[in-house]
């Protein structure tokens, strides 16, 4: 990457992850100093998006939608001491956050740390930009600058290991996921598999011409009347390439246009000064 200046920087940096990312004040120099001793600068500020003490949304409440005041204040005194070592900053927001009855987030206790929804629940995706807002926004006293505009924060990560694509592949769109287990990578409850269907229909619609679309349906054996499903893993091999390949422009444009309106939000609106990588 480069500086405003133009000049070149390399970046060595690691994770700091969950309740590391909140040192206590008198640990946070020492670790800062200890990192930069070894050559790192830059570290990656992973999955706090959990409740308090692991994370920083307030554990008593019965939502995600408010940060805990004291994880952001020891928070922000590691970033000062970090910046004062020269050590960058990667924060990454969507990870691991696991949405509460509070939230409005229908079927919350089945989607684990609520991978795929991500890209194309309406409600989701404004609670993304909410804490968006509340994280970058917040002004650090230590370092006297809001992160959006903070110059040690080089990255913002908008989500981490999380692919639709991936989940199709993997049999992870089926809509059959009817466990409460905390997991990464589960499948989709039904709600949310029908709401895909029901929105890969509607894109079929606006992409395909009549014939094209009847043709489609005489692939997949469906009426006129009946919704086109979706493939599922065990169907690749013998899909036509007509169906495989529209179900597969559908997902990339998905993925496309969330990561759009995401960067778009965060730069236009938030008026983000880091990079913005997905």
């Amino acid at each position: 990457m480069a500086k405003q200046n133009g000049e070149r920087i390399r970046l060595w940096g690691v994770n700091i992850t969950g309740e590391a990312v909140f040192p206590s004040k008198s640990d946070a120099p020492i670790i800062a100093a200890h990192l930069a001793r070894y050559g790192i600068n830059c570290v990656r500020f992973h999955a706090i998006d959990r409740a308090s003490p692991g994370g920083i949304f307030d554990a008593s409440r019965d939502d995600t939608r408010r940060l805990d005041l004291n994880q952001l204040d020891l928070m922000d005194f590691f970033v000062s001491e970090l910046k004062k070592q020269g050590i960058y900053i990667d924060l990454n927001l969507h990870v691991v956050r696991r949405f509460k009855e509070g939230d409005g987030v229908k079927d919350y206790e089945y989607l684990g740390y609520s991978k795929v929804v991500t890209y194309f629940d309406e409600k989701i995706i404004m609670l993304q930009k909410e804490y968006a807002r509340q994280l970058l926004t917040h002004y650090n006293p230590y370092t006297q600058s809001e992160y959006r505009n903070e110059p040690a924060v080089a990255i913002v990560e908008m989500v981490n290991e999380n692919s639709i694509i991936d989940a199709w592949f993997s049999n992870r769109l089926l809509g059959e996921n009817k466990s409460k287990a905390v997991m990464a990578w589960i499948d989709l409850p039904a709600s949310y598999a029908n709401d895909l269907t029901e929105r890969y229909n509607t894109w079929l619609e606006e992409k395909l011409s009549v014939a094209e679309l009847e043709e489609l349906r005489n692939i997949a054996g469906v009426a006129e009347w009946e919704l086109i499903p979706r493939l599922r893993k065990e169907d690749f091999q013998s899909a036509p390439v007509e169906r495989f390949y529209r179900e597969a422009q559908f997902y990339m444009e998905l993925e496309r246009n969330y990561f759009d309106d995401m960067r778009n939000y965060l730069k236009n609106e938030l008026k983000v000064k880091s990079l913005i990588i997905g």
